[in-house]
């Protein structure tokens, strides 16, 4: 299965070998960082924009315990797994921002 926020569009085609793999993150985010004191455009992982999922390894994400303490949120437990068990394919898609509207939601924030 792949799961595709809805901010997020295909960048490059899909290749088979993408579904070799337990789990492949699929996107990036253009981010605005500071290398040496001068702004640069980058592309960040983003783990929950696009993925694919084998069955195992959603149904490993669903186990996850409601009464258990949660210390992180989805797309971290989808960037972790595809660190650790899957692949990066992060060329693929991109989030989409609308600079009129702005992001959905702002996540991690303290």
């Amino acid at each position: 299965m792949i799961v595709v926020e809805h901010d997020i569009i295909l960048a490059e085609p899909i290749e088979s070998e993408v579904f070799e793999h337990d789990i492949a993150c699929l996107s990036n985010d253009m981010r605005t960082v500071t290398r040496n004191g001068k702004p640069i455009e980058k592309k960040l992982e983003l783990a929950g924009g696009a993925y694919f999922i084998k069955p195992e390894s959603a149904r490993e994400l669903m186990r996850i315990r409601h009464d258990k303490k949660i210390v992180y949120n989805s797309d971290a437990w989808i960037h972790r797994t595809c660190d650790k068990f899957g692949k990066w394919y992060k060329y693929k898609s991109q989030q989409f921002k609308n600079p009129e509207v702005g992001v959905t939601i702002e996540h991690n924030k303290a």
